[in-house]
């Protein structure tokens, strides 16, 4: 049994979750990096990050508790929502109550209009975008990192040339 005195209580807050994709061949790799607030101080030692998968039991994705802010997760499936939150962990291994909880959808390769399928239409979408026809944020564009097939952090004929040869393959 826990007494009173042996939790604290800290309030983390997950301040940013950046999604990167890193692209090899035809197999898409994510990797997400969440960061929050919180340091040790007060008998805090570290944090733990979880993360649960369409809806599942929370997991532990550490196995030690950090001692920085920040966690890098490279063990993301395509098309999964994932939900995360971290806890502080006391000198005495007690952990915190839950930060609030940020989700992450992770997507489709390819998947420029978010219907989670590398088809023509995110091609035209691409061209027209690259092209000045559409605004990066029309609501006929859903993702532009899905689309970013040479991972370059920048859209250009290159991604066009990734993405028709992708969608032939599939």
């Amino acid at each position: 049994m826990i007494r009173q005195s042996d939790r604290f209580t800290l309030h983390l807050t997950i301040v940013t979750v950046l999604v990167l994709t890193a692209f090899a061949s035809q197999a898409s790799a994510y990797l997400y990096r969440l960061a929050w607030d919180g340091e040790l101080a007060g008998g805090v030692v570290g944090f733990n990050v979880y993360r649960s998968s369409d809806g599942g039991d929370p997991v532990l994705m550490n196995s030690t508790p950090l001692t920085d802010t920040v966690f890098l997760d490279e063990t993301i499936a395509p098309q999964t929502l994932y939900t995360y939150y971290v806890t502080s962990v006391g000198s005495n291994g007690v952990e915190s109550d839950p930060s609030d909880s940020v989700e992450v959808y992770s997507g489709t390769y390819g998947d420029m209009n978010g219907d989670d399928v590398a088809s023509a239409t995110d091609l035209v979408l691409l061209v027209h975008y690259l092209s000045g026809n559409l605004d990066a944020d029309a609501p006929q564009i859903a993702s532009h990192r899905m689309v970013d097939m040479d991972d370059s952090f920048a859209l250009d004929s290159v991604d066009v040339s990734g993405l028709q040869s992708y969608i032939a393959v599939q």
